[in-house]
């Protein structure tokens, strides 16, 4: 199953989900009309028939009200995480990362993460830490592939070293690709509304309990009216109960399975199952395992790497494999080989020391044996794990080549690249690692920084132009410093000094830090963007790229957007990309009719007239082109790939622009890895 199938798997579970809803909220009702029927009729009222109570209007309004509470809870709940990832880790407790934290272990998890994210092609998600929760878990949330955000618990930071939490990361990244998020925002919503009457009924029955105390007390003369209270709550728990019995099926049957498929998946991203195989049996011998200590715990049981919650029958109702097999479907003999080892660290720590000399023990004072680990020793030991590669040799100049220039026929390469959406290997993480290692400390650094990251934009287009530098930097003075632009020369000659595969990094990681920018500063620096693009009067698509992209990941556009299902509905915005691309290897710049028409002909036999679009156009049209459902949009990915490779010579700029249609379309496209990387 390819990422295209996983995502449409995963948008159709929408429907068994609300399946499930209905069929929840139905034995809801009719368990709360059965509670109203026996409270208020069998016992205050005397004897009335069920069939004189169904066709009282006390019947229909027992059905309403509760259809309310149910289905205001799940809006509810649904418009707290409408703004994606980022609410979801706030809601369990979560502390925003910063990326310019000087942590060594912060800045080993960052290291990580946008690793994972550039060998992925997604967008860096933002980070949370659970700085409260001593338990071993993470977990992802967003609504797509490029709205993530990524949370870990403090716990599972204090454990792992670096390939354990790259094993992890990797198995999150791989829930972004399956399709997993959106099911699991989802979920959180629908079940907030079903959990939200035994909510209630607690209330009553606490609130009851305490006007029957107040009673006893001589301060109540309505007993009577507690006790009713008090059996209306109790009741209502039950149902709650019986809610949360339905809402813990609901997640087994949608999320066990797929913890299966994200753990195989994140051993063929690292191709290291040692790394999430000690991870998951680092859960089984902590002391907390992976439970979360947040109010919130229950709600998001189905989307944590680990259980967060005890549950009984766990056979039937655990939203998690048991520890033991997902560790055996990883390595079979992964168990047994742990747990030897884990014998033997612990007899090496119970053996008595050695008798040591005098003068030994005195060049030893102070060092005592403890029960347990040092923090002060702990913390240089997970300072040692951090693992930065060794800076590549020096950019000579050489122009980046990619595999279609040096072949005759591009056969071999196009199927690789159409495999490659949402389908990232080991290769492609060994060369994200070596090419964000590549990129100079200063650069990185400022694309880390808040204050700072807009000087990454600024010099991506600089390098773009070939003409106007000098009104560029007066441009970037006059809106905002002169020691912001000093710093943009110096940065840029820095980058001028690198091989042009570290931009499109710098791009992804620079906009992440300005996501967290207000509405006001996003508006005045995208009017930057355009008037240092307007200078030359030329707007290339290279320019197109950073704009774009800048544009996806700072907006705060929240417009729900309908699925399309025929290509009929867009066949314009086909043309529109189809002829970008196919302009892209012309070097006057025009469209190439025979590379436009071969691929517009797996759409429509329809003869069509290519024009070239504006930049506007094409932006609007990726746009629409985003809302058609995964499996519609394989083909127009693949036609792009075709318009790419038809020349047999594939550029940088190429490869960008290809990188931003499909993280546009929310289809992420690891990086093709050229013939001659430079180390990088």
């Amino acid at each position: 199953m390819n990422f295209y199938q996983h995502q449409e798997q995963a948008r159709k579970q929408t429907g068994v989900l609300f399946v499930f809803f209905i069929l929840a909220v139905t034995l809801i009702v009719i368990a709360i009309n059965a509670v109203a029927f026996f409270v208020f009729f069998q016992i205050e009222e005397g004897r009335t028939s069920l069939t004189q109570w169904l066709q009282s209007p006390a019947c229909w309004i027992a059905a309403a009200v509760t259809l309310s509470i149910i289905i205001g809870g799940s809006v509810s709940k649904a418009m707290q995480l409408s703004n994606g990832g980022a609410a979801v880790a706030v809601m369990a407790g979560g502390n925003y990362l910063s990326l310019e934290t000087s942590d060594p272990q912060k800045k080993q998890l960052i290291n990580v993460v946008e690793e994972m994210a550039i060998a992925s092609g997604i967008h860096v998600p933002q980070i949370f830490i659970l700085e409260d929760e001593v338990g071993i878990n993470a977990f992802v949330a967003g609504t797509s592939p490029n709205n993530a955000a990524l949370a870990i618990t403090q716990g599972a930071l204090d454990t792992f070293n670096r390939d354990e939490l790259q094993g992890v990361i990797g198995h999150e990244f791989s829930h972004i690709l399956n399709g997993d998020m959106n099911i699991n925002i989802k979920l959180i919503s629908v079940l907030a509304g079903i959990l939200l009457i035994g909510k209630i009924g607690e209330s009553l029955t606490r609130s009851s309990s305490y006007g029957r105390r107040r009673h006893s007390s001589g301060f109540s003369s309505s007993n009577r009216s507690d006790n009713k209270g008090w059996a209306v709550g109790l009741a209502l728990m039950v149902v709650g109960y019986i809610g949360l019995f339905f809402g813990r099926l609901i997640k087994a049957a949608i999320s066990r399975q797929r913890e299966f498929l994200a753990d195989a998946s994140a051993v063929q991203f690292t191709r290291n199952p040692n790394g999430i195989g000690q991870a998951l049996f680092a859960i089984q011998s902590h002391q907390n395992g992976s439970l979360l200590n947040t109010p919130n715990a229950e709600d998001m049981s189905h989307l944590c790497f680990g259980e967060t919650v005890k549950v009984k029958l766990s056979s039937l109702l655990s939203t998690h494999p048991p520890l033991d097999e997902r560790i055996k479907a990883i390595d079979p003999s992964l168990p047994a080989r742990l747990r030897a080892r884990q014998r033997k660290q612990k007899t090496l720590k119970n053996k008595p020391p050695r008798q040591k000399t005098a003068s030994h023990a005195s060049s030893h004072q102070g060092s005592k044996l403890h029960s347990g680990p040092n923090p002060e020793s702990y913390s240089n030991l997970h300072s040692q794990q951090i693992h930065v590669p060794s800076p590549p040799t020096a950019y000579d100049g050489t122009p980046i080549e990619f595999s279609a220039s040096k072949r005759a026929s591009t056969t071999s390469l196009t199927p690789t690249l159409k495999n490659s959406i949402g389908n990232p290997a080991q290769e492609h993480q060994q060369y994200a690692q070596k090419l964000l290692a590549s990129i100079p400390p200063q650069l990185l650094d400022t694309a880390h920084s808040r204050e700072h990251a807009d000087i990454i934009i600024y010099i991506l287009i600089l390098a773009t132009m070939t003409t106007h530098g000098k009104e560029a930097i007066s441009t970037i003075k006059q809106h905002t410093n002169t020691d912001k632009a000093n710093k943009t020369i110096a940065c840029y000659k820095l980058l001028k000094q690198n091989p042009e595969t570290i931009r499109l990094p710098l791009l992804e990681i620079a906009t992440q830090s300005l996501s967290l920018q207000t509405l006001e500063n996003t508006t005045q620096l995208l009017s930057r963007i355009e008037t240092l693009i307007n200078l030359d009067n030329q707007f290339t698509l290279s320019e197109f790229v950073i704009f774009c992209l800048v544009k996806k990941h700072t907006s705060s556009n929240k417009k729900k957007r309908h699925t399309i299902n025929h290509y009929s509905a867009v066949f314009s915005e086909i043309q529109h990309v189809l002829a970008a691309l196919s302009a892209t290897s012309n070097k006057a710049g025009e469209i190439n009719t025979r590379i436009f028409h071969q691929a517009y002909a797996a759409f429509s036999t329809t003869e069509v007239a290519p024009s070239l679009p504006s930049i506007q156009q094409l932006a609007i049209s990726l746009e629409k082109l985003g809302q058609l459902s995964p499996l519609l949009k394989q083909p127009i990915i693949d036609a792009c790939i075709d318009c790419i490779l038809d020349d047999d010579h594939v550029s940088i700029h190429e490869i960008e622009l290809l990188r931003a249609i499909c993280e546009t379309l929310d289809c992420p496209m690891p990086p093709l890895i050229p013939d001659n990387p430079m180390d990088v």
